[in-house]
């Protein structure tokens, strides 16, 4: 029996498994089932199922056999009259074409201009216009991310926003946190669900479902008409792909405006309002909080062992309920894994120096405001108290290493966290480095030296 060539039947209404079997009995003759689950690459499950299915459909028969068999059809016989009738579908999409293209070349514009999905337009009334209505036609979403500057258009296309909100169509509006907008914004909550930006974007974004977007360059807006700039586009495919990245980026990520307002009345601080709204930021609180509380309990060695095994034990419920494998090949992959999957929702980098004998491991994080990272040099444990941090030990230890922390550094002043750890065999007795060596050596002579105002050999100093 050979093996059956990989032929696709989409075209004839055929999925991947009925084009496997279908091939494997025309080039075998009659089979059974298990013989077609060995042959076609088709689950002993699904065989039975699929050939039933073909039966139906006209492809097989089936024979008065035990155990169970069946053969194809002539595919002359069935396939021919599907092949007739798709070509007959092929002329007259060829006719229909002919007659759209005789169409378009016939549409011109006032200007001589034949009509595009692209379209610039240098006059603010009418790049309003189409803005306006576009919103005016929604049907499912409106989507706005406005700068500062980017209010005047919520202002002129107020009107229409609240038309389509009442038509059922869901607006969306993403917005900068300014004190001094702020009753604007607020405004802005009676049509429509706001989410707030912490940063700016350059220009403004107004997507209409996925049958219009237009962009209007910021730094033109406060010309007034006078230099305007916008763009306008028709184009289905682009603005769905525009929808779905700002949705999936931006919007799912992004605190709502009331989250803000609320904590904003207990911080006092936009910039820290934005941030506290991040989910991130209350699972590192209380893992820090926890993690703490464990070391301070049980003492810095017996507590990094408790916080190892339930670090363990998460890394093995991820693999098993989730589906998710972080621990990979080797160290270096799999430290790049978890550190990918940390920057969903922080900025974690990390490197691996592997020159001997000092193996070490580089953590850093932009933009760390968690209290786990503000903390991280007064713990006594060994761990950094965030989900990824725990993690990473998890898989460090399951692959076969430990480590102990040689440097840690946080700023203040840009939120910047980093640390260097030291990466040995387990059983291996951690080598100390220079710098860890002359540290000790330096504590140690300040130990020694006498207090200030004294003289070694117990006189007084001469000032």
């Amino acid at each position: 029996m050979s093996k059956p060539q990989r032929l696709r039947l989409a075209e004839f209404g055929l999925s991947d498994h009925e084009s496997r079997i279908f091939t494997a009995l025309v080039e075998n003759g009659p089979l059974t089932m298990s013989e077609l689950a060995h042959i076609a690459y088709v689950p002993r499950t699904k065989v039975y199922t699929n050939a039933k299915k073909l039966v139906k459909k006209g492809f097989l028969e089936e024979l008065p056999d035990r155990p169970y068999r069946c053969k194809a059809v002539d595919p002359q016989k069935i396939l021919g009259p599907i092949l007739e009738e798709k070509s007959e579908e092929v002329g007259s999409m060829h006719k229909q074409l002919d007659l759209l293209n005789e169409a378009f070349k016939k549409n011109k514009n006032d200007e001589g201009v034949q009509s595009r999905e692209f379209w610039s337009i240098d006059r603010k009334d009418k790049a309003m216009n189409s803005l306006r209505s576009e919103i005016l036609q929604a049907r499912e979403e409106v989507i706005m991310v406005l700068n500062r500057n980017g209010f005047r258009i919520m202002i002129e296309c107020y009107e229409a926003l609240r038309k389509a909100r009442d038509r059922g169509t869901k607006n969306k509006i993403i917005a900068p946190l300014l004190i001094e907008e702020l009753p604007k914004i607020e405004e802005l909550s009676g049509f429509a669900e706001i989410k707030i930006l912490e940063n700016e974007l350059q220009d403004n974004l107004a997507i209409v479902d996925s049958t219009a977007c237009v962009i209007i360059s910021s730094s033109r807006m406060s010309e007034g008409s006078r230099g305007f700039s916008s763009i306008y586009m028709k184009e289905p495919r682009v603005n769905e792909n525009f929808r779905s990245m700002v949705n999936s980026v931006l919007w799912d990520s992004l605190p709502k405006l009331e989250s803000v307002l609320t904590l904003l009345r207990v911080s006092g601080n936009p910039s820290h309002a934005i941030k506290a709204a991040s989910s991130s930021i209350y699972a590192n609180a209380v893992i820090y909080s926890f993690g703490k509380w464990i070391t301070d309990r049980f003492g810095a060695k017996e507590g990094d062992e408790i916080l190892r095994k339930i670090a363990a034990e998460t890394v093995n419920v991820l693999e098993k309920d989730e589906g998710v494998k972080l621990v990979k090949s080797n160290l270096e992959e799999s430290l790049r894994v978890i550190a990918d999957l940390a920057s969903i929702s922080e900025q974690v980098d990390v490197e691996l120096g592997t020159q001997e004998p000092m193996k070490s491991i580089y953590y850093s994080v932009n933009k760390a405001s968690s209290v786990s990272y503000k903390r991280s040099k007064e713990s006594k444990s060994n761990y950094l108290m965030t989900a990824w941090g725990l993690l990473s030990e998890a898989i460090i230890d399951r692959l076969g290493y430990e480590t102990s922390t040689a440097q840690t550094e946080y700023d203040k002043a840009t939120n910047f966290w980093m640390t260097r750890k030291r990466l040995f065999k387990k059983g291996e007795k951690p080598t100390k480095s220079l710098d860890e060596v002359l540290h000790e050596l330096e504590t140690l002579s300040g130990r020694l030296a006498p207090p200030t105002g004294e003289n070694p050999s117990g006189g007084e100093n001469v000032k």
